[in-house]
C-alpha cells in the first residue's frame, strides 16, 4: 500500500469519526468563560467588535467620578473571558488568537461542531509532515502505533476533556508531538514549533527553554567554535521570535506593547512560597490525569534507553520539560489540572520520534497498514454509532434556548453573560463580581438611559432575596418573569425594549 494513500485514508476516517462523535458536545451555544472566549474572539476577528457598547464611555466614567476602584469595573460591565484594561475604557479578550484565528476560517455557524476535525486535522497531519523523509522511505512502528494513539484521544481522558470543548490545547497536540519527534535531530525545528504553540498558550513559552539543552553546541576552546555557538543561539532566538511574531503584533495591535499580557491580574497572579508545595501537591496528585500521561512517556522513554533506541543523556535533558512546567505552575496561583499538558505532549512526540527509527519486520510489513486502517475504520464506526444514538439540535435551535435574552440591552448574569452575547450580540454584564455600590450605581445608569435589563436569578451566585433588596434599595421598579430555560427572570424594563444596537 502506498503511505501517501495510507495516511490520507487514516486521515479522512479518523476527522469524520472524532467529529461525528463529539458532535453532540459541540452543538449548544457556549457558556462560561473558554469557549465563549475563543468563539467570540473569532466572531471578532471577522467583525471588528466584541459587542455594541456605546453606553460604556459614559458609564465607567460615572464609576469612576464615583470613587469606584478599578477590581470593582474590571469584571462586572464585561462577560466571561473578558475585561476592562484597567485605567481605560478598552474591553479586551484575555487568551491569545491562535485558536481564534484558526476557527474564523470556518463559517460561524460551523466553528464548534468543527473543532474535533480541526483538531484531529493538525493532530495527523503535523507530525507526519515533519517526519515526511523518514516516515515515507520504509514502513516502521510508527505506521502502527500513530493510528492506536489517535484512537486513544478518541477514547481516552484527558484527550476526550479537550476533545468535547473548545479550547486552546487540543489544537496545539499536533505541533508539540510534531516538536517531540524532531527534538533529538532537528532542534531548531523543534524550538519553532514549539514557539508556534505561543500563539495559542502563552505559558508554552516556558517549553522552548529546554530545546537548549539539545541544540549542538561545539567546543569554546576555539574561535570558530565559539562564533558557531553564537551563531546557533541566534537562530534559536530568531525561529523564536519569528514563530511567535503573530501574537506579538496583536498585543501591540491590542495594548500598544508587544509583550503585554492581555490576561489581568487574577491570572497573571503569582503564589507567595507558602502556597507553592500546596500547588505542586495539586499537579502530583495521581487523580490528574495528565500527570499519568507524563508517568506512561516516561517509562516509555526509559524502555527506549533500555533497549539502547535512546541515549540516557538525552532522557535526562527530556526531563526538564516536566520539571520546569511543574516549577512553574507551583508557583502560579490560578491552578487548573490541564495546565502542564505541553510537556507532556512533547515527551510523546519524543516516544514516536524514537519509534519512527523501528523498521516493522518485512515479512509482517503489510500488518502495519492494514491494523492501521482497522484503527480507523473503528473509529468511523464508533463515531457514527455515537451520533445516531443522541439527539441533535441545530445551530438555530440551540440559539433559540436564550432567545427570550435578546429582548434586552443588559442581561445581569454569571455564566451565560458570554452566551447572551454570542446568542444575541448585546451585553452581558457579570453581577456577584463587583460590590453593592457598584452595582447600584451601574443598575441605575442604566435604567436612567432607557436600557432594558435582566437579571438571570439561577445565575447569579446569590441569594434571591439579596438581589430583590439591592434592587429594591436602588429604587428601580423590577417585575420577575418565569422563563422554561432560563427559570427566573428579573426584570428592570427601559424605555426602549429592543436590543442595545438601536440605541
Amino acid at each position: 500500500m502506498n503511505k501517501v494513500y495510507y495516511y490520507l485514508v487514516v486521515l479522512a476516517m479518523i476527522c469524520i469519526g472524532a467529529t461525528l462523535k463529539f458532535a453532540n458536545s459541540h452543538e449548544a451555544m457556549p457558556i462560561g468563560c473558554d469557549e465563549f472566549g475563543y468563539l467570540n474572539l473569532a466572531r471578532t476577528i471577522d467583525e471588528g467588535t466584541i459587542s455594541n457598547r456605546p453606553f460604556l464611555n459614559e458609564l465607567l466614567d460615572t464609576l469612576r467620578k464615583e470613587g469606584i476602584t478599578e477590581p470593582e469595573i474590571n469584571w462586572m460591565v464585561t462577560p466571561h473571558a473578558y475585561h476592562i484594561l484597567p485605567g481605560t475604557n478598552t474591553v479586551i479578550n484575555q487568551y491569545p488568537p491562535g485558536t481564534s484565528w484558526l476557527l474564523s476560517l470556518f463559517p460561524f455557524e460551523w466553528r464548534n461542531l468543527l473543532f474535533p476535525l480541526l483538531t484531529m486535522l493538525l493532530l495527523i497531519v503535523v507530525p507526519v509532515f515533519v517526519s515526511r523523509n523518514q516516515l515515507f522511505s520504509q514502513w516502521n512502528y510508527f505506521d502502527l502505533i500513530f493510528p492506536a494513539f489517535l484512537f486513544l484521544v478518541t477514547v481516552s481522558t484527558p484527550f476526550t476533556t479537550e476533545m468535547a470543548r473548545v479550547n486552546s490545547l487540543a489544537v496545539t497536540f499536533g505541533l508539540l508531538v510534531a516538536a517531540g519527534m524532531t527534538l533529538r535531530n532537528k532542534p531548531l525545528l523543534s524550538c519553532f514549533l514549539i514557539a508556534l504553540t505561543v500563539n495559542f498558550r502563552i505559558a508554552n513559552v516556558l517549553m522552548v527553554m529546554p530545546v537548549l539543552c539539545f541544540l549542538p553546541f561545539i567546543s569554546l576552546k576555539t574561535v570558530y567554535g565559539r562564533k558557531q555557538n553564537v551563531m546557533l543561539l541566534l537562530k534559536f532566538g530568531c525561529l523564536t521570535i519569528l514563530a511567535v511574531l503573530p501574537l506579538l503584533i496583536y498585543n501591540y495591535q491590542l495594548l500598544g506593547n508587544p509583550i503585554a499580557s492581555t490576561y489581568s491580574v487574577i491570572d497573571t497572579a503569582v503564589n507567595e512560597s507558602g502556597n507553592f508545595l500546596h500547588n505542586l501537591v495539586y499537579y502530583l496528585s495521581p487523580e490528574h490525569h495528565w500527570l499519568r500521561v507524563h508517568a506512561v512517556v516516561l517509562v516509555c522513554l526509559i524502555i527506549c534507553c533500555l533497549i539502547a533506541k535512546m541515549k540516557w543523556v538525552d532522557l535526562a535533558k527530556t526531563i526538564s520539560f516536566p520539571l520546569l512546567n511543574y516549577l512553574f505552575f507551583g508557583w502560579h496561583s490560578v491552578t487548573m489540572d490541564y495546565y502542564p499538558y505541553a510537556s507532556a505532549m512533547i515527551m510523546t512526540g519524543m516516544v514516536f520520534g524514537v519509534i519512527l527509527t523501528i523498521k516493522f519486520p518485512e515479512k509482517f510489513r503489510m500488518a502495519a497498514p492494514v491494523t492501521g486502517v482497522l484503527i480507523a475504520v473503528i473509529v468511523l464506526i464508533a463515531g457514527y454509532n455515537k451520533y445516531k444514538k443522541k439527539e441533535h439540535i441545530t445551530f438555530e435551535e440551540a440559539k433559540a434556548k436564550y432567545a427570550v435574552l435578546c429582548k434586552y440591552d443588559v442581561v445581569w448574569c454569571d455564566l451565560f453573560s458570554g452566551t447572551t452575547e454570542y446568542v444575541c450580540h448585546n451585553n452581558g454584564f457579570r453581577f456577584a463580581t463587583s460590590t453593592l455600590r457598584a452595582r447600584k450605581i451601574t443598575l441605575q445608569y442604566l435604567s436612567n438611559h432607557s436600557y432594558s435589563q435582566v437579571i438571570i436569578q439561577s445565575d447569579v451566585p446569590m441569594e434571591a432575596s439579596v438581589i430583590d433588596s439591592e434592587i429594591q434599595g436602588s429604587g428601580l421598579e423590577y417585575i420577575r418573569v418565569f422563563d422554561k430555560n432560563l427559570g427566573a427572570l428579573i426584570v428592570i424594563p427601559g424605555t426602549n425594549s429592543n436590543n442595545s444596537s438601536t440605541h
